[in-house]
């Protein structure tokens, strides 16, 4: 490795233009990592949303509405937040090896966020897969739950723009959307 590394510094020194041209090949891998780590973080938080989901659904089963008030959020945000794996965006990788629960402190993992929205309804939810509220940031590795704090809720994941992921081919939000009726 030490050899590689020499050898390509010899012909750096000895054509400045090779120079240019292994710097920008260098670049160009340094992006390419990048994209995938970006997009290997991105399919994790998607998929903690789906754990959002599911406990949400369960609340809805035993409860008949989603959460109304400050406590009930809080119950269900604990819950949620109990389940969560590592921050991809704190913990990039590209192989399928994350921190064990041990290895992960409460503030490392992708934290939960709930919100009621007493104005949210089917419309809303439609409008906002294409055009969301500037108010619907959160910190990178994010999953926000936002309810009407009755029957309709709609969850999403924030990405490192700090806004709500998108989906690549149609350019709408990655976004649940539930409903809960007895």
């Amino acid at each position: 490795m030490r050899l590689a590394i020499t050898s390509v510094a010899v012909l750096i020194l000895a054509s400045p233009s090779l120079a240019g041209e292994v710097n920008r090949e260098l670049l160009i891998r340094q992006n390419q990592v990048m994209l995938q780590l970006q997009k290997a973080a991105v399919n994790r938080v998607i998929a903690a949303t789906e754990l959002a989901a599911e406990q949400l659904r369960q609340f809805c089963q035993e409860f008949g509405h989603f959460p109304c008030d400050p406590q009930e959020s809080e119950q269900v945000r604990s819950e949620v937040a109990a389940l969560m794996p590592a921050n991809p965006f704190l913990f990039p990788s590209l192989n399928s090896q994350e921190p064990t629960d041990e290895q992960i402190r409460d503030q490392d993992r992708i934290r939960v966020e709930m919100r009621i929205d007493r104005h949210l309804n089917e419309e809303a939810v439609r409008r906002y897969s294409e055009f969301p509220p500037d108010d619907w940031t959160a910190p990178a590795g994010t999953v926000v739950v936002v309810t009407d704090g009755n029957r309709l809720a709609a969850i999403w994941a924030s990405g490192a723009d700090l806004r709500p992921i998108r989906d690549p081919l149609t350019t709408k939000l990655r976004m649940i959307i539930g409903r809960c009726g007895r």
